[in-house]
C-alpha cells in the first residue's frame, strides 16, 4: 500500500518509503510497479510519471497527480513567476514519462544557468528528524530544507546540514535513499550553530516567503504583471523615475550591502553596478524570460515585503494612495472629504527619488503633497507641504470674518490653521483691506514716492540690457519701497520679462548612424565568431561588444541597412546548438578521436534533454560524414 504524504514531504521520500517497506528487489523495479517505466529517474524537484502513478492508487485526493505536484515537489516555489503556458507544460511533463516526461529544468530556461538552484546534497535538520520520530515514528527529507536560499531550519532556526545523498546523483540516478537508513549514522547530538551575524540580515522574512510559496499554491502571475508589481516597489523605495528607468548602480550598492558580497556570490547572484546587463535591471524592464525565483525572493528581500502582499496587485497602488482624494481646505463645506479626482504628479527637480502630487478641487482650493507615501499613509493622506492657491471659497470666508465677524486676523489665521502672515498678505487683495492700504500710500510722504519713481525710472536708461531681477539687486531700496507702496506704477515702468531660449537639439542624423554602425557590427560579428567560447549571435551580444546595445534594441527600425545585414546572422538556440556541435567535431577530429554523439553533446556542453529534432539530424549527418570519409581513406 502506497504511503499518506507526511506534511511537506518530498516525492522522492515517498518512493524511498515505499520502496523499504514494500521490500522491493530494486528501486528500479519499485519506479516501475509504480510509475509504469523502469527508466525514469529518481528526480527530487521534477519527478516525471505522476500520472501512472495516480491511476494505480486509490482515489484519495491527496494521492492525486495535481496534489503530489502541488503538495510533494517544488513547482509551487517556481510556478508565481513563470507563464501559465509553461507551467501546464512543466505539470504535463511531469505526469507523463518516458520520452514525453523530464526536462523541466529546460523548459523553465535553468538548465545552462550558472545559479546554485538546489543544494550538492538533500539537506535535513537534527531536530525535525528527532520531532519526527516522535510524531510518526519515522522520519523523512522535507520539502523546504532543500531550497539553496535557506541556510537553517524555519521551524527550529537551527543550521540545515548536508547528508552524504547527492541532490543530482547521476551514477545511481534509479536509486531513492530513505533518510530513516541515515538516522543511525547522524547521531543525535546537535551542532554548534555556525551562521555568523552577516548572515542573518532578514532570514525570518526570507523563510515566511518561502514556507508561504509552498504552502499556497499561488498561480502564476505572468510575465507582465510582475514587471508592474516590480516597478511600483522600485519606484516607492527611490530606485527608479516615473517612467521607470532604474537607477542601477545605486541599487546594485544598496544590494550588495544589504546581503554582503560573499553570500550573493556563492549563489552566482552577485551583480555588476557597471554592466548595463546587470540582472537587477531586468526586474524594471519588459520581461520576455523568466527569472529565477531565487532572484525573485532576494529581491522581496531587500524590498521588505513579503510574499503574500506582493502576490496581491500591489502594481495598482498610487504613490499618493488609491483616489478620490480629500479636499484640505478648511472654509469648505466638503473640508477632509474625497472629492479630489485628478492628480499632477512630477519628479522633484533636486530629489529625484521624491515625487510631487498636485491636488486642485473644484472650490478652487490648490495644493501640493510630497511622495509617495511611505510611513502613515492614513497621517499623510491629510496633510500638505504647500498650498498653491486657495480660491474663491476659502478667500469669501476670509473676508466675512473679517468685515462682517470683526474677527482679528490672528483669529482668523487661528481657525483656517494658517499663520498670521497668509491672512494678513492674501485681506490686501481683498476690498476689506483696499482701504488701509490706500490710507498707508496717502499717509506715505509723496515726495519720497517721486524720489523713488525717478530714481527707478533713471536706473533703467543707465543700464537699458538688464531686467527688472537684475536692476533690483543694483538699488534695493527704491524697488522695495515701490513693491510694497507703489506696486502698479512699479510693474507698468519696469522692463518686461525676457523668456529664456530653450535648448533645441539638433536632430539625429539616422541615414549617417546607420552607415557608421554597419562596418562595426560586421567586425564585432566576426570577433564573435572567433573567440575561443563559442558565443551564440543575438542583437545584444553584438551590441554588448560594441558597446550600443540599445541603440540596437530601441531603434531597429532607424538602422535598416544594420538590421538587413544582422538579422540573417543572428543564431537561435537551435543555430547555436548546431555551431557548437560542428566546432566540438573539428576538435576531436583534431585530436584523433571517434565522432559519437555522447561525445558531440558533451564536448559542446548541450544537455541530451534539450536537443532538439533538428540538432540530432545534424549530428547524425556529421557522424554519417566521418564514417564515409574513414571508409574513403581506407
Amino acid at each position: 500500500m502506497f504511503p499518506s504524504p507526511y506534511p511537506d514531504e518530498l516525492f522522492y521520500s515517498l518512493m524511498a518509503r515505499f520502496h523499504f517497506w514494500s521490500r522491493g528487489k530494486s528501486c528500479s523495479n519499485t519506479i516501475g510497479e509504480l510509475l509504469g517505466n523502469q527508466r525514469l529517474s529518481a528526480i527530487v524537484d521534477f519527478p516525471c510519471g505522476l500520472g501512472a502513478l495516480s491511476a494505480r492508487l486509490t482515489k484519495s485526493p491527496l494521492l492525486q497527480a495535481d496534489a503530489f505536484i502541488q503538495n510533494n515537489t517544488l513547482i509551487p516555489f517556481y510556478q508565481p513567476f513563470l507563464s501559465s503556458k509553461t507551467v501546464s507544460a512543466a505539470i504535463d511533463k511531469m505526469k507523463v514519462g518516458g520520452n514525453q516526461g523530464g526536462g523541466v529544468h529546460s523548459l523553465f530556461g535553468y538548465s545552462g544557468s550558472n545559479l546554485n538552484l538546489f543544494p550538492s546534497h538533500l539537506r535535513y535538520c537534527r531536530e525535525c528528524v528527532e520531532q519526527d520520530l516522535m510524531n510518526y515514528g519515522e522520519t523523512y527529507w522535507h520539502r523546504i530544507h532543500q531550497i539553496n536560499l535557506l541556510e537553517e531550519c524555519p521551524q527550529h532556526h537551527r543550521p540545515l546540514e548536508l547528508s552524504s545523498v547527492p541532490f543530482r546523483d547521476r551514477q545511481h540516478k534509479y536509486q531513492f535513499v530513505d533518510l530513516n537508513d541515515l538516522v543511525h549514522s547522524l547521531g543525535m547530538e546537535h551542532a554548534p550553530c555556525d551562521i555568523t551575524a552577516k548572515r542573518l540580515w532578514n532570514t525570518k522574512l526570507l523563510s515566511s516567503n518561502i514556507q508561504f510559496l509552498l504552502e499556497h499554491h499561488i498561480p502564476p502571475i505572468g510575465l507582465e504583471g510582475l514587471r508592474k508589481r516590480y516597478v511600483t516597489l522600485l519606484q516607492a523605495a527611490g530606485y527608479t523615475t516615473l517612467t521607470g528607468k532604474v537607477n542601477i548602480s545605486l541599487l546594485s550598492q544598496d544590494f550588495i550591502t544589504s546581503f554582503g558580497q560573499e553570500f550573493l556570490s556563492s549563489l552566482n547572484c552577485l551583480p555588476s553596478p557597471q554592466n548595463e546587463n546587470n540582472w537587477l535591471n531586468l526586474f524594471a524592464r519588459r520581461l520576455d524570460s523568466t527569472i529565477n525565483p531565487m532572484r525573485h525572493l532576494l529581491m522581496m528581500n531587500f524590498l521588505n515585503i513579503s510574499a503574500s502582499d506582493f502576490i496581491a496587485d500591489i502594481s495598482n497602488r498610487h504613490p499618493f494612495g488609491n483616489g478620490p482624494w480629500p479636499c484640505l481646505n478648511v472654509a469648505a463645506d466638503h473640508f477632509r472629504k474625497d472629492v479630489v479626482h485628478t492628480v499632477n504628479i512630477k519628479t522633484h527637480p533636486k530629489e529625484k527619488d521624491t515625487l510631487i502630487g498636485t491636488f486642485a478641487c473644484e472650490c478652487g482650493f490648490v495644493y501640493t503633497r510630497y511622495g509617495p507615501e511611505q510611513n502613515n499613509p492614513d497621517h499623510e493622506r491629510y496633510t500638505y507641504h504647500y498650498v498653491k492657491q486657495y480660491g474663491e471659497v476659502w478667500e469669501n470666508k476670509l473676508k466675512h470674518m473679517l468685515e462682517i465677524e470683526k474677527k482679528s486676523q490672528r483669529e482668523v489665521a487661528k481657525r483656517f490653521r494658517v499663520s498670521w502672515i497668509t491672512v494678513k498678505k492674501y485681506s490686501a487683495h481683498l476690498a476689506v483691506n483696499k482701504r488701509s492700504f490706500q490710507g498707508a500710500l496717502k499717509n506715505t510722504n509723496y515726495l519720497k514716492q517721486m524720489e523713488y519713481r525717478n530714481q527707478w525710472t533713471n536706473v533703467q536708461q543707465e543700464h537699458p540690457q538688464k531686467g527688472k531681477t537684475e536692476l533690483s539687486q543694483l538699488y534695493p531700496r527704491p524697488f522695495c519701497w515701490l513693491k510694497k507702496y507703489d506696486k502698479e506704477w512699479l510693474n507698468k515702468n519696469s522692463p518686461s520679462l525676457i523668456k529664456a531660449k530653450r535648448y533645441k537639439p539638433a536632430p539625429i542624423d539616422w541615414k549617417g548612424r546607420d552607415e557608421a554602425l554597419l562596418p562595426m557590427c560586421q567586425h564585432a560579428i566576426q570577433q564573435l565568431l572567433s573567440l575561443d567560447k563559442p558565443v551564440r549571435i543575438t542583437m545584444n551580444s553584438i551590441g554588448e561588444t560594441i558597446k550600443v546595445v540599445y541603440m540596437l534594441t530601441r531603434y531597429r527600425l532607424k538602422l535598416p541597412k544594420t538590421m538587413s545585414f544582422i538579422h540573417p546572422l543572428l543564431e537561435s538556440h537551435e543555430d547555436f546548438q548546431i555551431r557548437r556541435i560542428r566546432i566540438a567535431a573539428m576538435a576531436l577530429r583534431e585530436r584523433g578521436e571517434h565522432l559519437i554523439a555522447w561525445k558531440l553533446r558533451g564536448a559542446a556542453h548541450i544537455d541530451k534533454v534539450a536537443v532538439t529534432d533538428r540538432v540530432n539530424k545534424e549530428i547524425e549527418r556529421m557522424i554519417k560524414d566521418y564514417i564515409n570519409s574513414r571508409g574513403s581513406l581506407k
